[in-house]
Parts: structure tokens; C-alpha cells; sequence
């Protein structure tokens, strides 16, 4: 609470604690009411009488009225928005919108129609381009016959300078003379 002298300034923070409020939610009460506060210390302050009117506002809502019904109740004014009510439909107005939603539908149905129609045009447009796939695949794959071995050559092989010796030459070769043992392609 602040004193200016003659009033009793009671500060919105508190009277929203008091009044079991938010802070924020008391600031809109305010701006329903049209109470212009009153700013020192960047903080909101309202007399006695402006508080006496928020805590009657609170009493109202609380009993179930919207805070703008309460707004209305306690100053007579009110900020609601106008409400636009609309002209009852003629029975031309009327037609021309069936006429509209039946002109909506034959159009729909001719442009499902037309995709009705593209749809298979191009299943069969892709049937035959799958089976053109297949062919081109068939003819470029390898061959499924079996391949021949292909054997490379080598030479053929050397006679052994041992064949047709006896035992004790054999013997006799590969201890004395052992480079008679090697074999000779020609």
C-alpha cells in the first residue's frame, strides 16, 4: 500500500494475491473494468473504491460468470466484440448454392473419371515396358550353357635319365655322378 495524501493506493500485486489471483489475470479484470492505473516505480496502483470493484468482480466470477458478464454487471459498459448475425438464406440464394455444389460434384466426378483413365493408361503403358525390361535383360545376360576348360599349354614332360638303369647304377648315379640325373627337354 502506498500513501498519496488524501488516497490509499493499494498496489495490483497484491490485491491479486489477496483476491487469490495471477497478477496477469488481474490486469485484464482491470482493462474490463476501464480502471486506469496508476503507475509509480513501475508498479500498478488503484484506490480503495477501483479495488472494491475488482474484489466485486472476483465475487461474481467466482460464483460462475465470465469475467466480461461481470465487466458488463458491475459498470454497465461493455468491450465484447459485436456479434455479425447472419441474413437468413432466401430460397434463391439457396438454389444458386445447390446449383454451385452440383456444378462442385459433376466436376469431380469428370476429373476422377479422367484419372480413372490415366491410371490404366499407364498400368498398361508399365506392362509393356516391363516385358520390353525382360528382353533387353534376356538379351544381355551371359549364356546359361556350361563353359569348356580351357587347359593351358605347358611342355610336355622330360624324359628320367634314370629309366631303364639297374639298382646299383641308379645307386651309383646319384652318389658319384648326380648331375646325370637331370632332366633335358629335347
Amino acid at each position: 500500500m502506498a500513501d498519496t495524501g488524501e488516497n490509499i493506493l493499494i498496489s495490483l500485486r497484491d490485491l491479486a494475491k489477496e483476491l487469490c489471483i495471477t497478477p496477469a489475470k488481474a490486469t485484464y479484470w482491470v482493462s474490463l473494468l476501464n480502471i486506469v492505473l496508476i503507475m509509480q516505480k513501475r508498479a500498478g496502483f488503484m484506490t480503495a473504491d477501483q479495488a472494491q470493484l475488482l474484489r466485486e468482480m472476483a465475487n461474481q466470477v467466482a460464483g460462475g460468470k465470465s469475467p466480461q458478464v461481470a465487466a458488463f454487471h458491475i459498470t454497465g459498459e461493455t468491450k465484447a466484440e459485436i456479434i455479425h448475425q447472419e441474413k437468413p438464406r432466401t430460397d434463391q440464394s439457396f438454389r444458386q448454392l445447390t446449383d454451385k455444389i452440383s456444378g462442385i460434384e459433376d466436376g469431380l466426378k469428370m476429373a476422377f473419371e479422367v484419372l480413372l483413365q490415366d491410371n490404366r493408361a499407364l498400368h498398361q503403358e508399365m506392362a509393356k515396358m516391363a516385358g520390353e525390361q525382360s528382353a533387353i535383360m534376356a538379351r544381355l545376360m551371359p549364356p546359361t550353357e556350361p563353359t569348356r576348360k580351357i587347359i593351358p599349354w605347358s611342355p610336355p614332360p622330360a624324359k628320367d635319365p634314370l629309366e631303364g638303369l639297374g639298382v646299383w647304377e641308379k645307386i651309383w648315379t646319384q652318389f658319384v655322378q648326380p648331375e646325370k640325373m637331370r632332366r633335358y627337354d629335347s
